[in-house]
């Protein structure tokens, strides 16, 4: 009668490939290989899987050598540098590089189109009619002013016999 395999042989026999069990389990495993087709099928396929991934492995080299990399790692454990100012001054050379040139032409922007707006937009020939407010206070004043655009002045008329 043929043992069908289950998960844990599956395991057993990846193990056994990989030389991770002792003498005994390794004996047990390499005759169930031998007595099980199917568990023969598996382990040839683990074995062409792993030579394909040993045989094409890219090979890294790191451009110090291995001794120097770990010294360098120790040194870093044993003092390591201040992360939290490296951040606060990355920041600050943002702020300094990027934010301000920013903000700065933005406030220039924002001045300039309100002069403009105030410029431009400011009706020269309104005639203001103040003499509301003045009897309002009971001063018998009536108060005209306007624009005179050739002079570019302000005409102020303040009528004290109106009343």
């Amino acid at each position: 009668m043929k043992k069908t395999m289950n998960f844990k042989d599956q395991l057993k026999i990846q193990a056994w490939i990989d030389n991770e069990l002792d003498e005994k389990e390794s004996l047990a495993v390499k005759a169930m290989v031998e007595s099980n087709s199917d568990a023969k099928k598996f382990a040839e396929s683990l074995r062409k899987f792993n030579s394909l991934l040993t045989k094409n492995e890219p090979e890294y080299k790191f451009p110090i050598s291995q001794s120097e990399l770990w010294a360098n790692i120790k040194k870093e454990i044993n003092h390591p540098q201040p992360r939290v100012l490296q951040f606060y001054y990355s920041s600050l050379h943002w702020l300094e590089s990027k934010l301000i040139p920013v903000a700065i032409a933005a406030s220039l922007v924002i001045i300039g189109g309100a002069y403009l707006a105030l410029k431009f937009t400011h009706n020269k020939s309104t005639v203001h009619l103040a003499s509301e407010e003045s009897a309002a206070l009971n001063l018998g004043i009536n108060v005209l002013s306007f624009y005179a655009p050739k002079q570019e002045m302000y005409v102020v008329w303040v009528d004290t016999n109106a009343y």
